[in-house]
């Protein structure tokens, strides 16, 4: 998976683009884990970009 960082000073998207962006990214590894995972992103001000959780039928993981 290659990670994509937004550097220091640089505007980031606004929230639905980066949302995408990490969707997008983190689809592969949600759906080759066994492991039920809860994913939470927020910006500064606390509004919520991304949260999703998915069950699996193996341990817990927190991303």
């Amino acid at each position: 998976m290659e990670l994509v960082a937004f550097p220091l000073g640089n505007r980031i998207p606004d929230a639905a683009a980066l949302r995408a962006r990490v969707e997008t990214a983190l689809a592969p590894l949600l759906a080759g884990t066994q492991a039920r995972v809860a994913i939470s992103l927020r910006l500064a001000d606390g509004k919520v970009v991304l949260e999703r959780e998915a069950e699996r039928v193996q341990p817990s993981a927190s991303i």
